[in-house]
């Protein structure tokens, strides 16, 4: 593997040659003004063959940051396409191109597309039952269809599906990060904190600069109370891939737990600038900092929105909307919630569990607001900085038992950092 800047005249197969190594990655660096763009390509020194290309826009003031920020990303994607560069000659096209395939749609991050690379990665596996890139990938996409496959009731167990998958990654391809990224959300989903930790924490050591990796330890940092370091963290992560919408959720809710509601707005166009306006997961975020302001004409707003979604998770966002503009009454949320815990993963659980007490508080349902509290407090809920925070439940924290909830939720989250 080597590294050269273009020159004119200048061959990357023969650069490749004289160096000694397989691949090479050429660059160029062109500046207009005040702003900057590197291109980069990694070229097979064999066969001339360009298997990845990418471009870099950054401002020339903050030429340093920029620098570091691209020599990131570049690492992160080398590091992923010489493994898969690896296995070019053991694999068939038909395997390789399934695979591709199905690491784009992972990429796009549509959870609910996360079945169909399943069933691509299934394809390129039966030809090439070794192929490590495939194993890993298959068991990221396998954990992804379980956290939302409560929606597709299409007769699949995922959870079975996603179990079965990391461990066979984890016993045939355990030195790739993206295998021990799959078992960290696994691990997650079933409520196993230790093990998201230590999983986590081996994703980064072999892979420093892998974006997803930081994003989770980013979110578990910021729900569990260290703050700071977790918000850095999620800087990190759309540093190393500014497409990572996930990233965006930690953000916006901290800076909306802290007063800052500007930030959290800008927050929020920026992921709804990626992910689209008729995006739910967006749209329940916009619907909850409605909530947490009480700003009954937002959520207004917010919810006329809904009919315009054909995102799979749209009933369930109309729902939460006419239940807080009173149209609709607390059972059919109570039933809703009910329904999710009965098929969800875990850590799905404990999200609609802490979006019905939130619902409850906005409507003065206090009862039943304490009664999900306790629920995904006895043995889910790490969110300490919500319980303290977030300002819908100011009503409930005076109430019996929620002491309780975050004397248990407090211990739980401290015991994370023990791994």
């Amino acid at each position: 593997f080597g590294a050269t800047r273009a020159q004119q005249g200048n061959d990357p197969r023969d650069v490749g040659k004289t160096l000694g190594v397989d691949s090479v990655v050429e660059g160029t660096v062109t500046a207009a003004g005040n702003r900057i763009r590197v291109s980069v390509r990694l070229i097979d020194v064999a066969s001339g063959q360009q298997f990845w290309s990418d471009r870099y826009d950054g401002d020339l003031a903050d030429v340093l940051l920029f620098q570091e920020t691209v020599s990131q990303r570049i690492a992160e994607t080398l590091r992923v396409e010489l493994t898969v560069a690896e296995h070019r000659e053991r694999v068939d096209t038909a395997a390789m191109d399934a695979y591709l395939r199905a690491r784009r749609d992972l990429e796009a991050r549509h959870y609910t597309g996360s079945m169909g690379a399943v069933d691509l990665l299934d394809r390129s596996l039966a030809r090439a039952p070794g192929f490590q890139p495939a194993l890993a990938a298959h068991a990221l996409a396998a954990v992804r269809a379980w956290w939302l496959g409560f929606m597709q009731r299409d007769g699949r167990d995922w959870h079975q599906i996603a179990e079965t998958s990391v461990q066979r990654a984890l016993a045939r391809a355990p030195e790739l990060a993206e295998t021990h990224l799959a078992a960290a959300a696994l691990a997650l989903h079933m409520g196993d904190i230790h093990t998201t930790a230590r999983e986590l924490a081996e994703t980064l050591a072999i892979a420093p600069t892998c974006a997803e990796a930081h994003r989770y330890l980013g979110d578990l940092q910021c729900e569990a109370g260290r703050i700071d370091e977790g918000v850095r963290r999620l800087e990190l992560a759309l540093t190393l891939d500014p497409s990572l919408v996930t990233a965006h959720y930690g953000l916006i809710r901290i800076a909306a737990h802290r007063g800052d509601y500007d930030r959290a707005h800008r927050f929020l166009d920026a992921t709804e600038e990626l992910s689209g306006k008729q995006n739910v997961p967006v749209l329940i975020m916009r619907l909850r900092l409605a909530a947490w302001r009480g700003d009954h004409a937002a959520i207004q707003r917010v919810t006329s929105l809904a009919g315009k979604s054909n995102d799979p998770l749209a009933p369930m966002f109309s729902l939460f909307g006419s239940y807080l503009e009173g149209a609709v009454g607390p059972e059919r949320i109570a039933a809703m919630a009910d329904g999710l815990f009965a098929s969800a993963n875990i850590r799905m659980a404990s999200l609609m569990g802490q979006l019905a007490v939130e619902l409850f508080c906005y409507r003065g349902d206090l009862a039943l607001a304490m009664e999900w509290l306790a629920r995904i407090g006895e043995d889910m809920l790490i969110d300490v900085v919500w319980l303290e925070r977030c300002t819908v439940l100011e009503s409930i924290r005076e109430r019996p038992g929620f002491a309780s909830v975050l004397a248990k939720t407090r211990r739980r989250a401290l015991e994370i950092w023990q791994v």
